[in-house]
C-alpha cells in the first residue's frame, strides 16, 4: 500500500442472468495448445507461486506449501478464460504502459498522467530515476501482465485490458472523478483496483463532508456503468498488522524523569536511567504494537495493531476489501497454527476474501510481477541486495522484473485477476455477482486457528474468535474473509446455468438503538450491551455500525455485534493502535488538516460476517472495555533505529456510548 486516500463509497445495481460457455480447448490454440505449453510459456511462470504452487522458493530462503495458490490452471486451460473481454483500471503512482511485458495489453490513449506539465498527459509512466520501484508497474504486472509470449512471467487474467491512472502523484477531486467511473476515462472498466490507504491512529469520522461526497458519487457509478452492472471496486486492507506510521508527527509523548540538578556520574554509563533523565517530550516515527514486540507470540496469537476499517473506504460496502496470504502456513513444533495471513497484513471484519501477497522475498517467497525496466532504477536494479534483482540472474539481466513485491497493494491486483476472469466468463453479471460467486466459491484455509484471548484485569476476553459459521452456512474469519480466492471454481460457478444473480440491493437508514438503554462501560470482559431493532427481512450482505463513543483510552475497546440468528461478529479488536489520546493535544492547525479526534464520532464499522442472514429481528451491540491495568505499546525512531517502551495508566473514569445504530445492506 501507498499514501493516503480520502474514503469511498459506491451503490449497487442487479442484473440478468446470462453466460458464456468457454470451455473450448481450441480457444486461445495460437497461445498454447495443451498444458504443458501453458506452464513453459512464460520464462517466469514457474516462480510465481500465487497461480500455481509447488513448493517453489521464488529466490527466498524457504519455499511456500504445495497448493497454497489461487487456483488458475482449469480456468486457464480447460475453460479458457483469460480475462480478454475485460477493462481493468490500476489507480496508482503509474504505469509503464511500454513495459515489454504489459504494452500488449494496455489500452492506447486510455491512461492518464495527472502531473502539472506532463509532456503526455496519456502517458503515466513513471521516470527512469525512480529508485524505489513503480509500484503501480507492479501491480499491473500481477493483474494482466501478457501471458504466452515468450516474456517474464504472467498476470491472473493474462489478456485482460489495462488503463493506468498516477492518482496518487496528484490527488485532486477532479482526478478523483476520472480515475473510479469517470465519464469517458473509466466509466467502462469492470474493475477498479486501489492498492492504496491509510492508517489512521485515531477514530476516522465517517459522515466527513469528502466522504459523503465521494460516496454519492460512487453510489452513481456502480448503479449507471455498465448498462447497470456497474464496477468492482477492489481495495487493499492495509499493512498494519503490527504497526502504523506516526502521520505528521501527530502523536507526541512526555516521558517522565527525575533528574534535577548535576546528573550523577555514573549517568554516562547508564542515561537511559530516570534519575538521568529529566521530562522530555518523545515523538516516534512508528507505532508497534506489544504483540509485535513480544517475542514469545507467534502472529496466531497475536491481535492486529489496526483493523481494516478504521480507514472509512473499507467501511464501505461498496469497496472489496482483500486481506493478504504468505506462501505457507506458518508451523508451531511441525504443526500448522492456522496463520496463512502476511505478516503485515491488516484484518478484520469488512474483509471479503483473501488472496496472496506474499512476504519480503529474503526468508519467504516475495511476488514474482513486472518492475521499471533497466537496471539503473526500479525495485529491480544493479546492486540491489536480492540476486534475482540485481541484474545478474540470467532470467532477469535488464532488470524488467522483481522477486520482491508483496503487500496487501499485491493481495488487491490478484484480486482484481480473479474479478476479470469471472467477467469474461460471464459478461453479464453485476459487481455483486462476482462478489457473491467470490464468496461462494473461496477456500476455507487455516483451520488450526485458536482464539485469542487477553485478560482484562476482571476476567478473560475472546478478543479475536477465530472462524465462525453464520446462521445461512458460510465460514467467515476476520482474517481471511470467506476465505482464500478460487479462481478456477469462480470461473465455473460464473459459467454455470445456475447461479442466480441477486436480486437488487436494498439499503437501510441508520437505524438507532433503543432509547433508554445502558450506555456506561464497565472495565472487564462483559461490556455493556444496547438493542437495535430492525424492521425489515433483509437478506444480508453486509451491515455497518456507527458508533459515538466517549472513553479516556480508545485501544482499550472491543465492540462486537450480535445478530437476530445469534451469530457473533468483531468489528473492533481490542489492544488497536488508536493511540492518539495517550498523548499530547495535537496542535490546533495540524489537527485541523488531518481531521483527527480523540473519541469515536460518527465512526463506523463494517462486518461481512453475516451475509445471507435475515435481518428482521433484534441486534445486540455489545462494547467492552477489556484493559483495567496499563497499556503498552512501542515507538520506533528511524534515525536511531531505537525502540521506546510507552506506558500509560488506565482511564481515571468509565467511558460511555453517546450514539449508536447500524444500517443493513441487502436484497
Amino acid at each position: 500500500m501507498t499514501r493516503i486516500n480520502k474514503t469511498i463509497l459506491p451503490l449497487v445495481s442487479a442484473c440478468l442472468v446470462g453466460f458464456s460457455a468457454h470451455s473450448d480447448a481450441q480457444r486461445y490454440s495460437d497461445l498454447f495448445v495443451d498444458e504443458q505449453a501453458y506452464r513453459d510459456s512464460d520464462p517466469l511462470f514457474f516462480m510465481q507461486w500465487h497461480l500455481q504452487n509447488t513448493g517453489q522458493a521464488a529466490e527466498a530462503k524457504n519455499t511456500g506449501d504445495v497448493g497454497n495458490d489461487i487456483n488458475t490452471t482449469q480456468a486457464h486451460v480447460k475453460r479458457r478464460i483469460l480475462g480478454e473481454s475485460v477493462n481493468v483500471a490500476v489507480v496508482d503512482s503509474g504505469l509503464a504502459i511500454a513495459h515489454e511485458d504489459l504494452i500488449d495489453n494496455v489500452l492506447p490513449g486510455r491512461s492518464r498522467n495527472y502531473i502539472v506539465g506532463a509532456a503526455d498527459p496519456t502517458d503515466p509512466t513513471p521516470p527512469r530515476t525512480e529508485s524505489g520501484g513503480d509500484h503501480g508497474t507492479s501491480v499491473a504486472g500481477l493483474i494482466a501482465a501478457r501471458g504466452f509470449n515468450g516474456l517474464g512471467g504472467r498476470g491472473v487474467a493474462p489478456l485482460a485490458r489495462l488503463m493506468g491512472f498516477n492518482w496518487l502523484e496528484n490527488q485532486s477531486y477532479e482526478s478523483w472523478l476520472e480515475t473510479h467511473g469517470g465519464v469517458g476515462v473509466t466509466d467502462d472498466a469492470r474493475i477498479i483496483n486501489q492498492s492504496y490507504g491509510f492508517s489512521p491512529i485515531w477514530p476516522v469520522p465517517f459522515d466527513s463532508a469528502d466522504n459523503l461526497q465521494e460516496e454519492a458519487h460512487l453510489a452513481n457509478v456502480t448503479r449507471r456503468n455498465n448498462n447497470g452492472r456497474g464496477i468492482v471496486f477492489v481495495k487493499s486492507a492495509g499493512n498494519s498488522f503490527s504497526r502504523l506510521s506516526n502521520p505528521a508527527s501527530a502523536f507526541t509523548f512526555v516521558r517522565e524523569g527525575t533528574a534535577t540538578g548535576p546528573l550523577p556520574w555514573w549517568c554516562d554509563f547508564i542515561p537511559n536511567d530516570p534519575r538521568c533523565q529529566g521530562s522530555t517530550t518523545y515523538t516516534p516515527d512508528i507505532i508497534f504494537s506489544a504483540d509485535a514486540r513480544d517475542a514469545t507470540k507467534t502472529q496466531a496469537q497475536s491481535l492486529p495493531a489496526q483493523v481494516a476499517a478504521s480507514e472509512p473506504s473499507n467501511a464501505s460496502f461498496y469497496h472489496t476489501t482483500i486481506s493478504a496470504l504468505s506462501a505457507g502456513e506458518n508451523s508451531v513444533e511441525g504443526q500448522g497454527d492456522g496463520d496463512l495471513l502476511s505478516s503485515y497484513s491488516t484484518v478484520g471484519a469488512s474483509v471479503w476474501v483473501s488472496a496472496h501477497g506474499g512476504e519480503y522475498g529474503e526468508d519467504n517467497p516475495a511476488m514474482v510481477t513486472t518492475d521499471i525496466e533497466g537496471c539503473n532504477a526500479g525495485y529491480a536494479k544493479t546492486a540491489a541486495t536480492a540476486a534475482f534483482n540485481d541484474g545478474t540472474h540470467p532470467l532477469n539481466t535488464d532488470c524488467n522484473y522483481t522477486s520482491t513485491f508483496n503487500g496487501t497493494s499485491s493481495a488487491a491486483p490478484v484480486a482484481s485477476g480473479v474479478f476479470a476472469l469471472v467477467f469474461d466468463a460471464n459478461p453479464n453479471l453485476s459487481w455483486r455477482d462476482a462478489k457473491d460467486i467470490l464468496a461462494k466459491t473461496a477456500t476455507k484455509i487455516g483451520s488450526n486457528f485458536k482464539p485469542i484471548i487477553v485478560d482484562t484485569g476482571l476476567g478473560d476476553f475472546v478478543a479475536e474468535p477465530g472462524w465462525l459459521r453464520n446462521a445461512a452456512g458460510y465460514n467467515f474469519h476476520n482474517w481471511y474473509g470467506f476465505g482464500r480466492i478460487d479462481a478456477s471454481a469462480a470461473v465455473a460457478m460464473a459459467l454455470s446455468p445456475n447461479y442466480r444473480p441477486l436480486p437488487a440491493v436494498q439499503v437501510t437508514d441508520f437505524i438507532p438503538a433503543q432509547a433508554g438503554a445502558a450506555s456506561q462501560i464497565p472495565e472487564g470482559p462483559n461490556g455493556v450491551v444496547q438493542a437495535i431493532v430492525v424492521r425489515d427481512a433483509l437478506t444480508v450482505e453486509a451491515v455497518q455500525v456507527k458508533l459515538s463513543i466517549r472513553h479516556g483510552r480508545d485501544a482499550d475497546l472491543a465492540v462486537e455485534l450480535v445478530s437476530p440468528s445469534g451469530t457473533t461478529s468483531m468489528v473492533l479488536t481490542p489492544r488497536s493502535m488508536y493511540i492518539l489520546d495517550q498523548g499530547e493535544p495535537v496542535e490546533r492547525e495540524l489537527q485541523e488538516a488531518l481531521g483527527t479526534q480523540t473519541d469515536f464520532n460518527d465512526t463506523v464499522f463494517l462486518s461481512n460476517a453475516f451475509y445471507g442472514e435475515n435481518s428482521r429481528g433484534t441486534w445486540t451491540l455489545r462494547v467492552t472495555d477489556t484493559n483495567s491495568g496499563e497499556f503498552t505499546f512501542f515507538g520506533f525512531e528511524r534515525e536511531t533505529r531505537e525502540f521506546t517502551e510507552i506506558t500509560t495508566s488506565n482511564n481515571s473514569r468509565l467511558g460511555s456510548i453517546t450514539a449508536a445504530s447500524l444500517r443493513i445492506y441487502g436484497h
